[in-house]
């Protein structure tokens, strides 16, 4: 059977060109009114085929004629050779995204030309080949009209074929195509998301005898990898959108738990406190003898009352404590303070459980002292903890040593950050000590060093993880030494200046800070922190102030949707940003929507935490600088200068501003700080964003 022929296209007539748009390029020349040729949309026939035994085959109609050439044959002839085609839509999509390194880097390996249309035609990417072979660089021709680079191309067999492949979405080939700078060159053309993917060859060198073999060779490699490339970018795109619908999704529903965790949690706290409280105030009046003559053995019943009641609300203490932790909204005070003061306070507090247990405690000397800068009452709490438990898992006879030193350097066993000096406070024991092994597992919430001793001495396993988030809360950490057998070794780690030097005047003492207060679950004042590091002032001096930052973010969070209308209204109508008009809102808004909302709740965390750098705030300075530095490499694709991103940036904080504005209707809101801690934000995000844009110029 002889070889079919070649199929061939007859060129269209050149209709008049379009008008230049507004940026500048001419418009797309050969498509009056921006509509596309008339393309034949009949549906490929179902193809068999007789096989050698008489029996027919059915083909997929997912397969589209065979490529076909010519090379010399043996006795002189020419040799037809066929390469079946599959769809793109055929070919399997990869488990994972491929890395844009990588990616960017295979693109460039494909030695043929290539390029990359939206569905206004313009050019989103152009290989080195491609744009040698147009005698131009990607850079000039990235943005621009297709017509307007390839004008003798408008209106013939290549504008039909790439058309009839945007509309059906379906792979399109042409073989017949004359270009000044190639000659004539088969054309293939691949939906890829709204946009096609075009792979063009040359056909000469398909017909030049075994440099046509090569090429036959080349151009099926280069076939299968476009196909792999643009099932690739489909996976990676479908696996973007729906990782980043997952994050939003758990993000809403992991503050929503919160919330409902934090609100539960105060409630709790106020409804068992106040029983808690009334049942320690009568046993007292009780044994007092209040209600009249109290013997020895009531006074007894009554002491186990009070102890009880004590341990009761000792435990609510803690599970609030860690709840707020966990949360990012447990505020301490950071303020200059001794140490001698609080060991002597928390070793009284123990000394008759010690007494009863027959555990000597060794003292620091009273001379020993060293200032440290901290929450003094949080300090004391930590100690109290780890003198308890030395006291339950120390046997009779027992010994207890309290240590305290100065100006201690960082060592192997210090804090995980930092670079001191130190205060420290050491607590050693002689009990069972705790096996390496369970070093980590001891300061997570309701582990015990020894699981079979718990029942004996009690424990919920608390105390250890809320000590060390406490300490490392203040700027130091708790740290342990042990081995099983041989007792216990924990060391608290103090800082000894305040983390903002700033604060403090050169030539004073170090002082109390006096902050602000809140009202409690219980109705009691909370101090908060300076948020010195978060802002560009500290709060007023001003009693139960509400600085409103928590107030702001939630309000943002309400206003997303129509925050982000009005920014893509605004970019879409500014004239410094004529590219803006044509482009769809999801391509203006990018990130917004995450940007905007972690935005909000950072001030929502700057307020709970008072401006500490709490695990929290990091999170979201990193959420922050990911978005920003992705915004700037995808403004850079889409063509903008550094101009008109630094434009982008100012309406986005002008639409922030209005929202801000409206929201101090409120009251009890301070609009100028609010405004400062935003704009601190927003500008470190925009120079972020800049780097991502010469990031992806460099490139």
């Amino acid at each position: 059977m002889s070889p079919p022929p070649r199929t061939s296209h007859a060129p269209h007539p050149r209709p008049a060109a379009a008008p230049p748009t507004a940026d500048g390029h001419a418009g797309d020349a050969g498509v009056p009114g921006g509509e596309y040729p008339s393309v034949d949309r009949r549906e490929r026939p179902d193809r068999r085929r007789q096989r050698r035994d008489g029996a027919a085959e059915r083909r997929s109609p997912l397969w589209t004629e065979p490529i076909t050439g010519h090379v010399p044959g043996p006795t002189g002839g020419d040799v037809t050779v066929a390469l079946g085609r599959p769809e793109i839509a055929d070919a399997p999509a990869p488990a994972a995204a491929l890395d844009r390194d990588a990616l960017g880097t295979l693109v460039e390996l494909v030695t043929d030309p290539l390029w990359v249309v939206d569905r206004d035609w313009r050019l989103r990417f152009v290989n080195r080949r491609a744009a040698e072979l147009w005698r131009t660089t990607p850079a000039a021709v990235v943005g621009r009209s297709l017509w307007s680079v390839l004008p003798q191309a408008a209106g013939g067999a290549l504008h039909e074929t790439l058309a009839r492949a945007m509309r059906d979405q379906r792979t399109a080939h042409v073989e017949s195509f004359s270009s000044p700078h190639s000659g004539r060159v088969e054309v293939s053309a691949y939906p890829v998301g709204d946009g096609l993917l075009v792979l063009q060859r040359d056909v000469a060198l398909l017909r030049a005898g075994d440099e046509a073999a090569r090429a036959i060779a080349a151009e099926r490699r280069a076939r299968q990898e476009a196909e792999r490339l643009a099932g690739e970018l489909r996976a990676a795109r479908e696996a973007a959108d729906q990782a980043r619908r997952s994050a939003e999704q758990a993000r809403a529903s992991a503050e929503v738990a919160a919330r409902a965790k934090s609100d539960f949690l105060a409630t709790m706290s106020h409804e068992l406190r106040t029983p808690i409280n009334a049942v320690t105030g009568y046993a007292q009046l009780l044994e007092l003898g209040v209600a009249g003559p109290v013997t020895d053995a009531q006074r007894g019943y009554l002491e186990r009352v009070l102890t009880s009641s004590r341990h009761l609300l000792g435990l609510v203490d803690d599970v609030l404590d860690l709840a707020r932790l966990e949360a990012g909204r447990l505020v301490i005070e950071r303020v200059p303070g001794t140490v001698g003061p609080l060991t002597g306070g928390a070793l009284a507090l123990i000394a008759s459980q010690a007494a009863a247990r027959g555990v000597r405690v060794v003292e620091p000397p009273p001379e020993a002292d060293a200032r440290f800068v901290g929450d003094e009452h949080r300090v004391r709490q930590i100690l109290v903890n780890l003198l308890t438990n030395a006291v339950k898992f120390t046997p009779a006879g027992g010994t207890i040593t309290v240590e305290i030193a100065s100006d201690v350097p960082t060592g192997e066993d210090g804090p995980r950050a930092g670079t001191g000096p130190w205060v420290t406070i050491q607590v050693h024991d002689t009990g069972v000590g705790i096996p390496p092994a369970l070093h980590q597992a001891v300061f997570e919430p309701f582990v015990q060093g020894d699981g079979s001793r718990t029942r004996t001495v009690g424990g919920t396993g608390l105390g250890l993880a809320v000590s060390r988030g406490l300490a490392r809360l203040m700027g130091g950490d708790l740290t342990l030494r042990s081995e099983a057998g041989q007792g216990a070794h924990f060391t608290i780690w103090l800082p000894t200046r305040l983390p903002d030097p700033p604060a403090l005047a050169s030539d004073e003492t170090p002082r109390r800070t006096r902050v602000p207060r809140s009202r409690s679950a219980s109705g009691q004042p909370k101090a908060q922190p300076l948020a010195a590091r978060a802002v560009a002032r500290p709060w007023e001096d001003a009693e139960d102030a509400t600085h409103g930052l928590a107030t702001v973010g939630t309000r943002l969070r309400q206003r997303l949707e129509p925050l982000l209308e009005g920014y893509t209204a605004r970019l879409r109508a500014d004239p410094t940003l004529p590219q803006a008009s044509a482009l769809a809102r999801a391509q203006l808004e990018d990130h917004a929507l995450s940007f905007v909302a972690d935005l909000a709740q950072t001030l929502v965390a700057l307020e709970h935490s008072g401006g500490m750098d709490a695990d929290l705030l990091r999170d979201g300075s990193a959420i922050q600088e990911e978005i920003a530095f992705r915004h700037g490499e995808q403004r850079y694709r889409m063509g903008w200068a550094e101009l008109h991103l630094r434009r982008d940036y100012a309406v986005m904080r002008d639409e922030i501003e209005t929202v801000v504005r409206q929201t101090a209707a409120i009251g009890g809101i301070d609009v100028a700080l609010a405004l400062s801690v935003l704009h601190r934000l927003l500008t470190r995000a925009q120079e972020v964003s800049l780097r991502g844009w010469r990031h992806a110029a460099s490139r």
